[in-house]
């Protein structure tokens, strides 16, 4: 929908993700004066390809795009730029990748699910990892630039 007549809205949108973008686009065919902020020196949020040393692209985020319906705006963003849209076929066409590289083969599935405890255990030592990260992080802050990172 358009601004009323004569009410040009200033907007700022935080982040230049696919959702900033699209939101800085539908404000600006609304008539808006929008400015995308965004944090990185980037745009893209969790879409990001990069080009190998031998020319090999590979996308390092938002590989696929969930539900190709209408409903999706990713669906039309898609058609809109023509991108080439393909049915993930995990059979023949799907590379899974280890730690040390490419998988041999298929992975193997667990013999039997996680228990809840396994889950409580998973997250108890997610929360523990993630406060040690944030410790780590709060004493670079603190510290100044070695001679290697500058």
């Amino acid at each position: 929908a358009a601004l009323p007549e004569g009410s040009k809205k200033r907007v700022i949108v935080i982040g230049a993700g696919v959702s900033g973008l699209a939101a800085a686009c539908d404000l600006r065919r609304a008539g808006a004066d929008v400015v995308v902020v965004e944090a990185r020196d980037r745009m893209g949020g969790r879409i990001q390809t990069e080009r190998l040393g031998d020319g090999t692209v590979v996308d390092m985020g938002a590989g696929w795009l969930h539900g190709r319906h209408p409903a999706n705006p990713l669906t039309k963003l898609a058609e809109d730029i023509q991108a080439t849209l393909v049915i993930t076929d995990w059979e023949e066409r799907t590379t899974c990748f280890e730690a040390l590289g490419p998988a041999m083969g298929k992975p193997t599935p667990a013999r039997q699910p996680m228990t809840d405890a396994d889950w409580e255990e998973a997250e108890r030592i997610f929360k523990q990892t993630h406060q040690l990260y944030m410790q780590e992080q709060a004493k670079r802050l603190k510290q100044p630039p070695s001679a290697e990172e500058e």
